[in-house]
């Protein structure tokens, strides 16, 4: 699923009952009800779009061209209530209705008349809690909107088969039972399977669609090993490639503090990306206690002016090519 940029809902409406309903829940530690009733009372929003392996998907889809978000209340009603109704009845669970909402929704979204200029758009990559959630990114994806830029975050989908995958790497490399690199390869085959009907939708809608997981394969040949695994492991290279092979050469790479795999396999192939591909703009920003939230955003500033200079470059190029041609 895509999520760009986060969502939240105000809490202001239901603070108190929220903090009552603290008091009626046994709490160990003890002290976890006045860090949790502080944590309510002072924020007044609370982001709803956590990207997890469990939860509801918010069904939310950016135009291609413009990259504003295309969904009112109408239409997330209509496509929830779409959805309530089939599970209710049972339906909507196989992969054939799986597809079939894939289609409804996207048509639902196609509808929606949008206008717009096409903007800078920005690739954010990382590791996977930095990289979706603006408590750990200062709001990174809300700062490059207001700077005029597109954020565009490669989807959860993948980080789910990657992880299944690198249990099938586990046996291939250090030797394990067969039946446990069987299982893996069935249920990753599934997901795979659904990722490829959700692309196809989106393709078909037209909408800008991601590759598939075989594609991030075979684009990190050359660059890093399947047993680089730790965190988000060649997958975080994979992506910035994707990101430059599909148009999006500016890159936020989102870096934790201490976390050394994920320093290895971003900061760490940079330079490689941009020898290999020198129009690449990608910059890397370290998320810890010690930065500063004005640091960050001048560095990712600096970024955005040499990405809207090269824009601007590739623009009068086309232009002069085309009045040759004339």
């Amino acid at each position: 699923f895509r999520a760009t940029p986060q969502w939240f809902c105000s809490v202001d409406s239901f603070k108190d009952e929220a903090c009552a309903a603290c008091d009626d829940v046994r709490w160990v530690p003890g002290w976890g009800i006045d860090r949790m009733k502080s944590m309510i009372r002072e924020r007044a929003d609370w982001c709803i779009s956590r990207q997890r392996r469990w939860g509801l998907p918010i069904p939310v889809f950016y135009c291609a061209d413009c990259g504003k978000p295309i969904c009112t209340d109408e239409t997330i009603e209509a496509v929830e209530n779409w959805l309530l109704e089939g599970m209710n009845q049972g339906k909507g669970l196989s992969f054939k209705s799986m597809v079939e909402n894939f289609d409804r929704i996207v048509a639902a979204f196609k509808a929606i008349p949008v206008a717009g200029e096409p903007k800078v758009r920005v690739g954010v990559v990382g590791e996977i809690y930095i990289k979706y959630s603006p408590l750990g990114n200062n709001n990174l994806e809300q700062f490059l909107l207001s700077e005029g830029a597109e954020p565009v975050v490669p989807g959860l989908t993948d980080f789910i088969i990657f992880k299944i995958y690198n249990r099938e790497v586990d046996v291939n490399i250090y030797g394990g039972k067969w039946i446990k690199k069987k299982v893996c390869q069935i249920f990753k085959g599934y997901v795979e399977k659904c990722q490829k009907a959700m692309i196809a939708a989106m393709s078909k809608g037209g909408f800008r669609a991601p590759g598939t997981f075989e594609d991030l394969r075979r684009l990190i040949q050359g660059y890093l090993g399947e047993g680089n695994k730790m965190g988000e492991g060649w997958l975080l290279t994979a992506e910035m490639l994707e990101l430059i092979h599909s148009g999006t050469p500016n890159i936020v790479c989102t870096q934790p503090f201490g976390c050394l795999p994920n320093h290895i396999v971003g900061k760490g192939m940079i330079r490689k990306l941009k020898d290999d591909y020198p129009f690449s703009n990608i910059v890397a920003i370290d998320y810890d206690p010690g930065a500063t939230k004005i640091n960050q955003e001048n560095r990712i500033k600096l970024m955005l002016a040499n990405a809207k200079g090269l824009a601007r470059q590739e623009a009068e190029k086309r232009a002069a090519e085309g009045a040759v041609r004339a």
